[in-house]
């Protein structure tokens, strides 16, 4: 694994964060702006049309600014390899909060809330 990504090595990968079905997120450091980001990086080489629909996708979650979506710092296809720059959040994921406890009615009420004004907001953009 290259510890280095992105034109001119912007992006130095530092651990490994996690893993979903798009591609592996590592915890990097962002030379360009001395800040450690979120960096997902596809599992495999985008064939070109693929490219395509990767930018159109990227540049809209660029736009996003939402309490409850994480911000989309940079998005690229570098080598074929489409990567994504993320916020890094220091919270436990929603996936792991509901592994580790019950949630009650009224929290889970907060949660849904939540995630539907985020859905909605996406839909409205």
């Amino acid at each position: 694994m290259k510890t280095s990504f992105g034109e001119e090595n912007r992006y130095h990968i530092i651990d490994f964060l996690g893993e979903g079905s798009f591609g592996t997120v590592y915890i990097a450091l962002d030379h360009k702006f001395d800040r450690k980001v979120a960096l997902k990086i596809a599992k495999t080489k985008l064939r070109k049309e693929l490219i395509h629909r990767f930018t159109r996708e990227a540049i809209t979650a660029l736009k996003l600014r939402h309490r409850n979506i994480v911000t989309t710092y940079d998005a690229d296809v570098f080598h074929d390899q489409a990567y994504i720059a993320m916020e890094l959040l220091a919270a436990p994921s929603l996936d792991d909060q509901l592994l580790n406890r019950r949630f009650s009615i009224e929290e889970s009420l907060e949660v849904a809330a939540q995630v539907a004004s985020a859905l909605l907001y996406i839909h409205e953009q």
